[in-house]
């Protein structure tokens, strides 16, 4: 079950039961409200199920070694942290989601008129770098599905997914850019904003109704600003990528049957 915690005995969480309440609400329509078509739904489940035919053994060992590492643990944590803040922000964000149940052509520009920057920049960064993470799972199954293997190349010949883990986003995003699911990630993966909005004097300006962003290569020279509604638009664009991701590690959780240690 989904939110469960492995301590020998059922425990559930009032926060998680809210949450998991609240997610299981979005499930229903989250292909229409966080544009999640089902097309990209059922592609990642496409996938999770084409690596397991092809090898289940490396599948089974793939879930082992998050078991293992601990690292099923605590993604899932970060996972939790960033569905959290995702409902405590939700009514920030509320007039987006609720024009996305309309058709493209049936929409009318809207303005958020609630400005939260400082919650939904933290939102942002800290769902960016956790699909980073949640990337390294999708990236060791369509490595089973192409070379039979959890190896990942680089320069040097390859290295372990936990060497992988510990690279850069940026790298990150690069090994995803040469997969056939790219598509479904790399248009949010933008390192050069994320970087630029988590620079210390990223803020928003009330006047002209935009966010002010910087670039940590150039000694931390304006970028080109971002209004405030496109931000929380990029902000909603992420999480549904990240919810995306989150099937690969639903997926080994149950391969584990739901074990976490």
């Amino acid at each position: 079950m989904r939110g469960a915690v492995s301590t020998g005995r059922p425990y559930r969480d009032p926060i998680l039961l809210l949450t998991d309440s609240f997610f299981a609400r979005i499930e229903l329509s989250r292909y229409d409200h966080l544009h999640l078509p089902r097309g990209k739904y059922d592609r990642i489940h496409q996938r999770l199920t084409y690596a397991r035919a092809v090898d289940q053994s490396l599948a089974n060992d793939l879930a082992e070694q998050y078991l293992v590492s601990g690292r099923i643990a605590s993604l899932w944590k970060e996972i939790f942290s960033v569905r959290t803040s995702f409902v405590n922000c939700y009514h920030f964000l509320q007039p987006l989601i609720t024009v996305n149940y309309w058709k493209q052509e049936d929409r009318e520009p809207v303005t958020i008129s609630d400005k939260r920057f400082n919650e939904l920049r933290q939102l942002y960064i800290d769902c960016f770098e956790t699909l980073c993470r949640l990337i390294v799972l999708a990236t060791a199954f369509e490595r089973i599905i192409l070379h039979r293997k959890l190896a990942v190349p680089n320069k040097k010949g390859s290295m372990t997914l936990d060497q992988f883990n510990q690279q850069p986003s940026a790298a990150k995003r690069d090994h995803i850019a040469k997969l056939s699911i790219a598509h479904l990630f790399i248009p949010v993966l933008d390192t050069e904003f994320r970087n630029g909005i988590g620079h210390h004097s990223a803020h928003f300006e009330q006047e002209d109704d935009v966010i002010i962003i910087y670039d940590n290569k150039d000694a931390g020279t304006v970028k080109p600003v971002v209004g405030y509604t496109e931000f929380c638009q990029k902000v909603l664009d992420l999480f549904a990528a990240f919810e995306l991701a989150e099937i690969h590690h639903h997926d080994v959780h149950i391969n584990l049957d739901g074990r976490f240690v």
